[in-house]
């Protein structure tokens, strides 16, 4: 689908050439006389003086054409301004804007005998020169349109709709720098011009300048509230920068002024699949679909969401409408590749995929996807297929992460963590990081002796924890004074790591540091790798006061397991990593002697208040306000089970056993290969792979083993 953004600044305006719209949004008027502007004195008719009745008989009548024609009436408004003609031949406002009307009734020919004659009467006058200019686009000659709009403007440089005319010209014909110049040119004759900002918001977008673009549109929006077009390049732009929520609500406001944008309901079920509303984000997308049944970008969105959520009667259907609509096969072949790989159907994917590099050997898409379809068992093939993605595309963000995470599972950490900057890049699809916008400037791995350093939180609940290690490190390098800005429910917890001076919950204003380091740029600035992973454990610890308080909540047993089975819904591989339910972890209660205890928030959490009553378990969830509880509970466990997500990092961090199933897609990066412990939190924590077909019901048998096994060795 065409870009929205482009294509209302590369056509013609609403107006068909008219003059300007209001910063309402209004329908556009011709040019009225300007106070105190008088016409221009007529030669004596027949040898007669003219006569002061006349002319302003005549200006009565030019005023009521100028009516006429804000009301739409443009016939009528011809017979007016031949009427004013009729009672004074030199009134040049009335040959001005009936040369207008004429060019709105598509009468060119007589429109331009009539604004010439205008210009006769008054070589100087500026708006017979824009109306000429807009019949001469009409006519497809651009470079005589782009001429007369520059002769208006010579005659007045504060022209602010000629300068408006001459932006959107120039974009169209590939000159942006001159495009924008006549944008800021307008806005300093008109700096409340709606249009002016519009435009210039889209101009920015396509210099991919996301937040001046995102002013630019605000300015539009304050001038003109009701112009659903800015609204949805907004929401289009705040897209860009990764801001699903804000963009949604504009989305939302554009396609409830004007039902007919689609592009915005497209953007917007992207935004509503970002924010993991994905229901609501394939009824968006069908909603264009029935409207615009042959839009192929859309096809491919729908294919795409379909896939992440396992609908796979949709997919194939997505994917099927895609290729007969694509005049681009490879393109269609890699749709195709990915579908398969969601399917579990892999030698058909790489199949698909290769067959696309048969035919296009230099199709980047092809080599990025097939270096994440080889990563599950073919690190060697993988990591060959990203370098030939990135020799193609070297500044490719995508492909750069995806690399980066390669090379951390394989352990080659020095190698992988510059790549792993790409995460900040704003040209990926989906957002990871955002670099923040401070007035004192990022570390780089200067000398730290007496400074002060702010550690900011990045990504989910798990890795702020893993992280929180770091702050002892810049501690150790000579800063006088190290924060943490950390999500909310984090904040207590965090609050107990060695070097943290002060803790800030991401919504809390912040004084000035010296310097600013997000947290997952840390590894690579202190030269992390395997071997030197600041691994003390434990580095984080549980408030005593919380611990008396949930003591009572305990169950009564010799062993206490805690249980976690679904991380959050909205992450890109929750399908693989979260059990089915907690009815998978039914074998667990075999364990002689054991309680069992429910940590989980979010979705799944019901489940324990209804839990089997073959599986009695102590439902201590709907309590939890922070982590600093879950650090609490944690604190009197004998055990956390969980799959891959934050509590795990918690009880790593406490120094807490813990076991963790690992799902065989999408094993996160931290946890290596085949290893069943973690350098990361060595000597407390075991993992349970998922093996590559196995069902998560076999691997909970084998932890019901393990755990059988262990409660009999521990004392």
């Amino acid at each position: 689908m065409l870009s929205s953004i482009r294509r209302w600044l590369g056509r013609a305006s609403q107006s068909d050439g008219s003059v300007a719209p209001t910063a309402s949004g209004a329908s556009p008027e011709p040019i009225a006389p300007r106070p105190g502007d008088a016409p221009a004195p007529a030669s004596p008719a027949g040898g007669q003086a003219s006569n002061p009745i006349l002319v302003a008989q005549a200006d009565e009548m030019a005023s009521r054409g100028n009516r006429c024609v804000a009301e739409g009436r443009l016939q009528e408004a011809v017979g007016c301004y031949e009427q004013a003609l009729a009672l004074d031949p030199r009134h040049v406002i009335a040959c001005s804007n009936l040369g207008f009307a004429l060019q709105q009734l598509g009468r060119l020919d007589e429109a331009i005998s009539w604004l010439d004659r205008a210009l006769a009467l008054d070589p100087e006058r500026e708006e017979p020169y824009l109306f000429l200019g807009q019949i001469a686009e009409a006519r497809g000659d651009t470079a005589t349109a782009m001429l007369r709009l520059r002769e208006a403007l010579r005659r007045k440089p504060d022209f602010a709709y000629a300068w408006q005319e001459l932006c959107r010209l120039q974009f169209q014909t590939g000159e942006a720098r001159q495009a924008l110049q006549s944008a800021r040119n307008g806005l300093r004759a008109a700096p409340d011009s709606a249009m002016l900002h519009f435009y210039l918001g889209n101009l920015l977008y396509e210099q991919a300048e996301y937040r001046e673009a995102v002013s630019a549109y605000r300015r539009a929006l304050q001038a003109a509230p009701d112009l659903a077009q800015a609204h949805a390049n907004l929401g289009q732009t705040l897209l860009r920068l990764h801001v699903p929520q804000e963009a949604a609500q504009v989305l939302a406001r554009a396609i409830e002024l004007d039902p007919e944008l689609h592009e915005a309901r497209f953007h917007l079920g992207q935004a509503l699949q970002r924010l993991a509303r994905f229901e609501e984000a394939a009824e968006a997308f069908e909603q264009v679909l029935q409207a615009r049944p042959d839009a192929l970008e859309v096809w491919y969105a729908m294919g795409d969401l379909a896939m992440s959520r396992r609908w796979f009667d949709r997919a194939e259907a997505c994917v099927e409408r895609a290729r007969l609509l694509d005049d681009d096969p490879c393109r269609h072949l890699v749709l195709r590749g990915n579908l398969l790989k969601c399917q579990g159907r892999l030698r058909e994917s790489e199949q698909a995929y290769r067959q696309a590099l048969q035919e296009r050997p230099d199709l980047f898409d092809a080599w990025n996807n097939l270096g994440a379809l080889l990563e599950r068992d073919r690190l060697q093939d993988a990591e060959t297929a990203y370098r030939e993605a990135l020799r193609l595309e070297p500044g490719n963000a995508a492909a750069r992460w995806n690399f980066s995470v390669l090379l951390l599972r394989l352990g080659r950490m020095q190698e992988a963590w510059p790549l792993h900057e790409a995460r900040l890049d704003p040209t990926l699809p989906h957002v990871i990081s955002r670099p923040p916008e401070l007035a004192f400037p990022p570390w780089r791995g200067e000398p730290l002796a007496g400074k002060s350093v702010i550690l900011l939180g990045e990504q989910g609940f798990g890795d702020q924890v893993q992280l929180a290690r770091y702050a002892r490190l810049l501690k150790g390098r000579g800063a006088a004074r190290v924060s943490l800005q950390c999500r909310a429910a984090l904040k207590p917890l965090l609050a107990t790591a060695p070097g943290v001076d002060a803790v800030y919950a991401d919504d809390e204003r912040f004084e000035s540091h010296d310097h600013w380091v997000l947290g997952f740029s840390l590894p690579g600035l202190l030269g992390t790798t395997l071997d030197t992973i600041p691994a003390q454990l434990p580095y984080l610890s549980a408030e005593p006061a919380r611990i008396e308080a949930w003591a009572p909540r305990l169950p009564r047993a010799r062993r206490r397991i805690g249980l976690v089975w679904k991380g959050a819904a909205g992450h890109g591989n929750d399908l693989n990593r979260s059990l089915p339910g907690l009815q998978v972890l039914a074998p667990l209660w075999s364990c002689a002697d054991a309680a069992f205890v429910s940590l989980q928030k979010g979705q799944g959490e019901d489940e324990a208040a209804r839990a089997d009553p073959a599986q009695p378990i102590t439902d201590l969830a709907p309590a939890i306000s922070s982590f600093a509880d879950t650090a609490a509970i944690l604190a009197q466990l004998d055990l956390l089970i969980c799959v891959d997500t934050s509590a795990a990092h918690v009880a790593g961090a406490l120094g807490r056993p813990c076991w963790v199933l690992l799902p065989a897609v999408g094993s996160d990066w931290r946890w290596l290969l085949e290893r069943e412990d973690s350098p990361w939190y060595p000597g407390v924590m075991r993992l349970f792979r998922q093996a590559p077909g196995e069902s998560w019901d076999a691997v909970v048998r084998r932890v019901a083993s393990e755990l059988r096994a262990w409660n009999g060795a521990q004392p």
